[in-house]
């Protein structure tokens, strides 16, 4: 179902994509990956009404003004719901300090504004850091250590055609010497 929100989505078909989303919500109320779906919707139509820098707010209506507000909202509480979900999601975090951005830029107030994007940098430091934090603790494969002890080549320069060849290899390292013994092309 998730696919059938994304496809939606790419139609640029916002309203279908957000109804395949509550119904994920209804089958599944744990999937993480549904709210944050409807967050970047709500961020994607935001940005479109107000402009890259705001530029746009002071012409959109009353009615548009308290629906686009409306919408930033529910993307932060689906995206507060998703993180509560799944504390490391770090791509929820993100989209979180973009609408934190555009709720700033309805703001008048300056101290207000300021608090708001404090609060949005706040959050894009924690989802740094969990993305660092992420990749450092991911484990490495056999293919991706037998990848790292070739580093020093630059595969594109020094391999040239024996590139792609390098990626069909087998993983296990004693398999791989008996199919270099057994290549003709090897003494």
């Amino acid at each position: 179902m998730l696919s059938i929100a994304s496809l939606y989505y790419q139609l640029k078909k916002y309203d279908e994509s957000k109804q395949w989303c509550g119904k994920i919500q209804q089958a599944d109320p744990q999937n993480a990956e549904a709210l944050y779906r409807v967050a970047v919707i709500d961020f994607d139509d935001s940005l479109k009404k107000t402009g890259l820098q705001g530029e746009n707010v002071q012409f959109l209506s009353a009615e548009e003004r308290e629906h686009t507000i409306a919408d930033i909202d529910e993307g932060l509480k689906a995206l507060d719901k998703a993180i509560q979900i799944r504390p490391d999601y770090f791509d929820a975090m993100e989209y979180q300090n973009l609408l934190w951005r555009e709720k700033a830029k309805f703001e008048k107030d300056e101290k207000a504004r300021n608090e708001l994007i404090r609060q949005a940098d706040v959050v894009a430091q924690k989802a740094l850091m969990l993305r660092l934090g992420l990749r450092k603790k991911r484990p490495r494969s056999r293919r991706n250590w037998a990848r790292s002890r070739f580093e020093p080549f630059s595969l594109k320069t020094e391999w040239g055609p024996l590139r792609p060849l390098f990626f069909a290899l087998p993983n296990d390292p004693v398999v791989l010497l008996k199919w270099i013994r057994d290549q003709k092309r090897f003494p």
